[in-house]
């Protein structure tokens, strides 16, 4: 981890309030894996005062340059939109626990599953595994919110209102269409990963979620995107703990994912 000012690159629109960012990265901050992410300050003054989180989408092969996918919907990303290439953007990074690459002489297919901004942790970690490639299912209302990115070839699409691909949620193409045995990785909205983890549940499948949640400090020291236990010891810190978290958990560290939500 470390604090440094990073170059901007690129920030360009790919969709209707979706941006994507490219950034020079310190070599010597280590290298980001799948599901971790960064912190940037989005102001010198002191508003917005918090300094706000934005995930890994990839990395170079020599470390040097950075994506993340990320979605205009406050003030901080609104600042963060009208940043030009050339400009510097103040970042603290790698931060969290990254997904486990899966071990394809070992491990049951691989699904990678993801909705929103959980599309770029996802397309990262998809580019990390090695052949056999993992199926990958995306998930969006509609199709004027797909990105215009270079998705990976057999990419599912589902849209909510059917205006592209499998009509119906991700979960949904699941229940109906995946194998009966899998390996699940998923980055979403909670009530996405809610339904994740009840279908890993009911089919015996093993779960790595990654969880978006607001975050303050993003070093575990506020408990700002504490999120509740399954056997109700209290929180896990998605910063800190996460925001990688297995589904069933090895460690203890379970997320109540099921009180979240579910999807409809």
């Amino acid at each position: 981890m470390k604090q440094f000012v990073a170059s901007i690159i690129a920030n360009r629109s790919i969709a209707a309030e979706w941006r994507e960012l490219s950034l020079e990265w310190d070599p010597d901050a280590g290298r980001p894996q799948p599901g971790q992410f960064f912190s940037f300050r989005a102001s010198r003054a002191s508003d917005p005062l918090l300094r706000r989180p934005l995930a890994f989408a990839s990395v170079s092969a020599d470390s040097a340059r950075v994506r993340a996918i990320y979605q205009v919907r406050g003030l901080a990303t609104q600042l963060l939109s009208e940043e030009a290439p050339g400009s510097g953007l103040d970042i603290l990074g790698p931060l969290g626990r990254p997904f486990t690459l899966p071990e394809p002489a070992t491990q049951p297919r691989s699904l990678l599953v993801a909705g929103g901004i959980g599309i770029g942790p996802i397309l990262f970690l998809h580019s990390e595994i090695g052949p056999p490639r993992p199926s990958l299912v995306l998930g969006f209302r509609s199709v004027a919110l797909i990105p215009e990115l270079d998705l990976p070839e057999g990419s599912v699409i589902c849209t909510d209102d059917g205006t592209r691909g499998f009509h119906g949620s991700v979960v949904r193409w699941l229940e109906e269409l995946a194998p009966a045995e899998a390996r699940l990785f998923g980055c979403g909205p909670a009530p996405m990963l809610a339904a994740l983890a009840a279908l890993s549940r009911r089919r015996g499948w093993h779960a790595s979620l990654s969880a978006e949640q607001w975050m303050a400090c993003g070093v575990g020291a506020c408990m700002g995107c504490a999120l509740p236990r399954a056997d109700g010891a209290g929180y896990v810190r998605v910063c800190a703990d996460g925001p990688v978290f297995e589904y069933p958990s090895p460690d203890g560290l379970d997320v109540d994912w099921l009180r979240l939500g579910t999807v409809p």
